[in-house]
């Protein structure tokens, strides 16, 4: 309607311009005939101002899809209708025979789930074990020093001071014995004798006991210089010959294994074996890829939203065959519009630039003035009509409630 408005004041502009044409024509004539000393005086047309550019467009939605199955098969279930909001994700239709592809997505995720375990235990256990390998590492340098040590004790040579000394203390303990049997000697001589007046003050259990008494200090004095021989005779006899190689043996065997429990301790540091982390890693990639592939088979028998929006049509029901690729339902987001020029021609595309203001009319709603701003402009042309024509593209600033998609809207470009 508002194209043929358009031709139809084109037509008239045209008329009125070829009449006038005639009168100028013939004043330009005399004027340039006349010859005259006087003056003369052109009066010109004066251009007050430009109409608006105004085409024609239809209301689309900022944002749509029309959405299709990945595979062909029986539509199971359709689980939204036309005016639904749906989110992001939403599953919106589902295709028969997926129920052994559940099992097979149950199984994959547990087989996962242990390889990740596996892969972890790994380092788990590597810990454990690195702590045990440092316990046994101090043990056995414990062990080692301990017969280190012992060694050198049976092959050191003692000094002169010790063996006197030790010759010392064997002498003192030989005369303790001498001075311990004496007492006694001398103690029993005296309570045999009838006449000793001390018999009259004490008893026999007494008398008894302090013999038994000191019997046992003889026996503990007896015993110290047995020791104190023993000791300095050990001081005074060579090594023997068995027990320094079994020392020495004991010192090899504690040496090894330090250097066994050196080397297992630094294979451990850094954590567990390389191989064994490899062969983890790549079951856990195993697992993850086979799950992919189980959840792509799944996903290919489900239609899931693209984004938030209205479900604006739905065209197929449960039980009908789909073939891949076929449309079946189209979402939009219905609160952002966008406004597609019809026919916008050649002669006046070049008037129009990015980001210029518009005003919208839709022909529906003719008390309904809304603002926009000129998004993009098409490079490529077509042919409308006969006529070369090209798309602008005409983001809305405002909404109402009321558009509708492909409602004709009048669209005017400001200067």
């Amino acid at each position: 309607m508002f194209s043929l408005t358009r031709k139809i004041n084109r037509i008239v502009c045209f008329c009125l311009l070829f009449s006038l044409s005639f009168p100028l024509l013939g004043a330009s004539k005399r004027v340039e005939a006349a010859q005259s000393d006087a003056p003369v005086q052109v009066s010109g047309i004066v251009q007050t101002g430009k109409a608006d550019l105004q085409v024609e467009g239809r209301l689309v939605p900022k944002r749509f899809a029309n959405l299709a199955m990945s595979s062909s098969g029986i539509v199971e279930g359709v689980l939204v209708q036309e005016g639904d909001w749906v989110d992001s994700g939403q599953l919106l239709m589902r295709q028969g025979g997926g129920d052994h592809l559940l099992a097979e997505i149950a199984d994959a995720e547990m087989e996962l789930l242990m390889a990740r375990q596996g892969l972890q235990a790994l380092y788990t256990n590597a810990e454990l074990v690195r702590a045990l390998a440092e316990r046994e590492l101090a043990q056995a340098r414990k062990e080692s020093d301990k017969a280190e040590y012992h060694l050198g004790k049976l092959k050191e040579t003692a000094p002169q001071l010790s063996i006197d000394q030790a010759y010392a203390n064997m002498v003192l303990a030989g005369n303790a014995v001498d001075r311990a049997r004496d007492v006694l000697a001398r103690t029993e001589k005296q309570l045999s004798n009838r006449n000793n007046p001390i018999l009259q003050f004490i008893s026999r259990r007494q008398v008894k006991l302090l013999l038994t008494s000191l019997e046992r200090n003889i026996t503990i004095a007896q015993k110290r210089y047995e020791n104190s021989i023993r000791k300095y005779q050990d001081l005074l006899a060579p090594v023997d010959e068995i027990e320094l190689a079994t020392a020495e043996a004991d010192l090899a065997y504690a040496q090894a294994r330090l250097t066994d429990a050196q080397h297992k301790y630094t294979t451990l540091v850094d954590g567990p074996e390389p191989e064994e982390v490899a062969a983890a890693q790549m079951r856990v990639t195993v697992a993850e890829a086979n799950l992919s592939a189980v959840k792509k088979g799944m996903q290919e028998l489900e239609l899931l939203a693209p984004f938030a929006g209205t479900v604006v049509d739905v065209s197929v029901k449960s039980g009908e065959w789909v073939e891949l690729g076929q449309p079946v339902m189209v979402l939009a987001v219905m609160s952002e519009w966008i406004v597609e020029t019809i026919d916008l021609t050649e002669i006046q595309v070049p008037e129009i630039r990015l980001g210029q203001g518009v005003k919208v009319i839709p022909e529906a709603l003719p008390d309904l003035t809304l603002t926009g701003k000129v998004e993009s402009i098409s490079e490529i042309s077509t042919i409308n009509k006969g006529d070369v024509t090209y798309t602008a593209r005409i983001t809305l600033i405002e909404t109402e409630p009321r558009l509708r998609w492909g409602m004709t809207v009048a669209v005017i470009f400001d200067d």
